[in-house]
């Protein structure tokens, strides 16, 4: 699978119990192709591995696809990118584009709070590096993937600008969401 999936399960243990391996893979050319893009290794393991919606801490949420509900995955994904545009266009989107633009970003999670997870979509997909747009309108970039942003801040290997002081918890709390 995905080494970053996989250290990312030792640092949340309570994601085991919720792995869904008898369940069926989400149909990856049909999304790729609807979104006109492949997407990253690391992401589709951790969507092949779990198969729904995952809250960690309470705090991050990470909509991954489903088999049989890629068409619905691939319609919210368009909702964040037409919000992503308006806003870019207004010049609010700290001189960032929505996806498809050359580089633009690419939503893959968000927080109860009102941050939005993008992929900065520079280069092919597993250089895919991440931009986090806090409730307070900042944005950060980050170089890592976005399993590997998980692992950076439930790992606590190093700060996550405009995040509450107090997360992550330990231990991690974990509620996956058919």
């Amino acid at each position: 699978m995905s080494n970053k999936v996989d250290e990312l399960e030792s640092i949340i243990p309570a994601l085991l119990p919720c792995r869904a391996d008898l369940v069926a893979s989400p149909d990856w050319p049909s999304i790729e192709r609807d979104l006109g893009t492949a997407l990253p290794h690391d992401y589709r393991c951790l969507a092949d591995r779990y198969r729904s919606t995952l809250r960690l801490d309470n705090f991050i949420g990470i909509a991954l696809p489903r088999a049989g509900k890629e068409d619905l995955f691939v319609h919210n994904v368009r909702d964040q990118l037409a919000n992503l545009a308006m806003f870019a266009e207004d010049g609010d989107a700290g001189g960032y584009s929505a996806f498809p633009v050359p580089d633009g970003l690419l939503p893959w999670g968000e927080s109860i709070e009102g941050d939005t997870f993008y992929w900065h979509t520079a280069g092919n997909p597993d250089e895919w590096s991440v931009v986090v747009n806090t409730s307070y309108d900042g944005w950060y970039p980050y170089p890592e993937s976005a399993v590997g942003f998980l692992v950076r801040f439930f790992g606590r290997r190093a700060p996550v600008k405009g995040f509450p002081p107090n997360l992550p918890r330990n231990p991690v709390n974990v509620v996956a969401i058919p």
